[in-house]
């Protein structure tokens, strides 16, 4: 042995994502529909502001969430560990969300965005 190469090229191309998991993912899809009755704001900026700016956040937020999961955030880490009833209040608000959304009958294809005006 030695010198050998990976046969994975350490690009995920061996189905486990390259990053420690087992390949499986899921992706998810947000559709909603959203009436900010702020006719003094152009439909186009609303658009933007959907679709651009909160998925900006969003990918920052889930960069946070998986370097504290990789144990890259240790302060991140500490600090939720001090704050137990929070987050398991936190855990408990987003389990019941998603258990809601996903109840049978509940989702279906949402109008566009923000009607052109």
């Amino acid at each position: 042995s030695g010198g050998g190469s990976d046969s994975s090229g350490g690009d995920g191309s061996d189905g486990s994502g390259g990053d420690g998991s087992d390949g499986r993912k899921i992706l998810v899809s947000v559709q909603m529909y959203v009436d900010p009755k702020l006719a003094y704001v152009p439909a186009p900026l609303l658009n933007f502001v959907i679709r651009t700016v909160l998925y900006m956040m969003w990918c920052m937020l889930l960069k946070v969430a998986e370097g504290i999961r990789d144990n890259k955030m240790p302060e991140h880490k500490k600090a939720i560990a001090t704050k137990t009833s929070l987050y398991r209040w936190v855990e408990e608000r987003a389990a019941a969300m998603l258990n809601k959304m996903f109840a049978p009958g509940v989702c279906s294809p949402a109008p566009p965005l923000v009607a052109a005006v």
